[in-house]
């Protein structure tokens, strides 16, 4: 187990200090997350919106901690 920040902010994502661009498109409970450059370009993630500061995708959780 390693804690990691993952920042969403519009158009892009930010997690190790590496910044790619991405689309979103909401999806009834989930979020997918095309990415459009970078390691994962050409890639979707779907996030499943499990309440308002918990989020599922690939097997991990992710947990709102800031603003």
């Amino acid at each position: 187990f390693m804690p990691m920040t993952t920042t969403f902010r519009s158009g892009e994502t930010e997690a190790m200090g590496i910044i790619e661009k991405v689309d979103y498109q909401v999806d009834g409970q989930s979020v997918l997350v095309t990415y459009k450059d970078g390691l994962m370009k050409g890639t979707s993630v779907r996030f499943v919106v499990i309440d308002e500061n918990t989020l599922r995708a690939m097997d991990l959780t992710y947990k709102k901690v800031a603003n």
